[in-house]
């Protein structure tokens, strides 16, 4: 089997139990008779802790020669497919929302793991297109995320379990069957290096680091919508099964946008700075549409624009953190860009809670659109922040 095909059955695999577990939580534990306020701290917490231990995780990846990214997503899958199992045969509310949270740590703590291995192959000569098999990634979130929905509509919300079960069972077996990575590049150079601190890194990059300020903000966005999009959907006379077809409609509209990125950030050099403010105005125009939303219709379409919001920025922030880092940093740039995801998450889940549970579906709509506005606004000045610096010799 080709490499690029075991690349894409991992993605695949890894974004199908990503969709279940994460766009499924409000709807499965609000079906058990949690509120969405303690769904949000569930996730918040959840994330928060798998973003950080994230860093941990990649550490050992780097610097302990037994131990590959391979290895450990086989130990992080094992634990979650006996967390999935347990919540089948344990009826009990509390474990769920244990066991759910801890399944959403692993989850986060995989994340950058499954990215490594695209790039891994490919350093060591195996031609891997990272674009092609993060899509396939996207068109299985989309093909599982409205099978889920046609299935939890007739089997109703207990089918959640089963299908996180099988899934997981899958994407073990995908992890199983890559070929052995070996010893990383990074084991093989020598650890002996000067330590940097943030604060002379944030100095060092000050546009890098405002882009990721407003970034976090639109991702923010991003993941209070995606954690409470069935709340939205149920103002509109929605169920189960509209909202499988809105996250469906929502991955499929990726796909164009991470097939051709190559083809579309190739028009000009260093024109991912741009492409990233193309992603925040389109996720600014999609929190007003939301909260302008009147009907199932309109959810959808507004789903069709996620493809140049967050399609978008996930192709080109990592473009952008490798333009403007040099080469001894361009690896904490990338974890910088990974941990958008999870602070992103942290407190769209969290505030957004807070705010659903204030005011409702408009109030937490509100508190969107503000961080859509400001997310573009930095980015804007992120964006004039570099071109003032490179066209500037004295700040050189």
């Amino acid at each position: 089997m080709k490499i690029n095909v075991k690349c894409s059955f991992l993605m695949a695999t890894y974004f199908a139990l990503h969709c279940v577990v994460l766009s499924y939580v409000t709807y499965y534990l609000g079906s058990i008779g949690f509120s969405d306020l303690f769904i949000s701290i569930v996730v918040g917490c959840a994330a928060m802790i798998g973003g950080f231990l994230q860093i941990a995780a990649g550490r050992i990846v780097d610097r302990i020669p037994k131990w590959n990214w391979k290895k450990v997503l086989l130990v992080l899958g094992s634990v979650e497919l006996a967390l999935a199992l347990s919540r089948i045969f344990i009826d009990n509310s509390t474990w769920q929302w244990i066991a759910y949270g801890l399944i959403i740590i692993l989850q986060m703590i995989m994340l950058p793991m499954v990215n490594l291995s695209s790039f891994d192959y490919s350093s060591k000569g195996m031609k891997v297109n990272f674009g092609v098999v993060r899509g396939i990634g996207s068109a299985s979130f989309a093909v599982c995320s409205y099978i889920v929905g046609k299935l939890a509509d007739v089997f109703g919300s207990g089918s959640i379990l089963e299908i996180t079960a099988v899934i997981t069972a899958a994407y073990l077996i995908s992890v199983l069957i890559m070929p052995n990575p070996g010893m990383s590049a990074q084991k093989e150079i020598s650890n002996d290096k000067t330590k940097v601190s943030i604060l002379s890194l944030i100095g060092k990059y000050k546009p890098f680091f405002v882009m990721v300020t407003g970034l976090t903000l639109m991702l923010f966005f991003h993941n209070m919508i995606n954690t409470f999009i069935i709340r939205i959907v149920e103002t509109v006379g929605g169920d189960s099964k509209s909202l499988g077809l809105a996250l469906g409609l929502g991955a499929f509209a990726e796909l164009p946008l991470l097939f051709f990125y190559s083809k579309i950030s190739g028009f000009r050099k260093n024109s991912s700075g741009l492409l990233l403010i193309i992603a925040c105005a389109v996720f600014l125009i999609r929190s007003v549409l939301y909260f302008f939303t009147s009907s199932e219709m309109m959810i959808y379409i507004n789903q069709l624009l996620q493809g140049a919001s967050f399609g978008l920025m996930v192709a080109a922030k990592s473009t952008y953190s490798d333009e403007c880092m040099k080469p001894e940093d361009k690896a904490v740039g990338q974890s910088f860009m990974t941990l958008t995801d999870a602070v992103g998450m942290v407190a769209g889940t969290f505030i957004g809670g807070i705010l659903l549970s204030k005011g409702g579906v408009k109030l937490m709509l509100i508190g969107g659109i503000v961080c859509a506005a400001l997310g573009t606004v930095i980015a804007l000045i992120a964006v004039a922040m570099d071109r003032r610096k490179k066209t500037s010799p004295r700040l050189q």
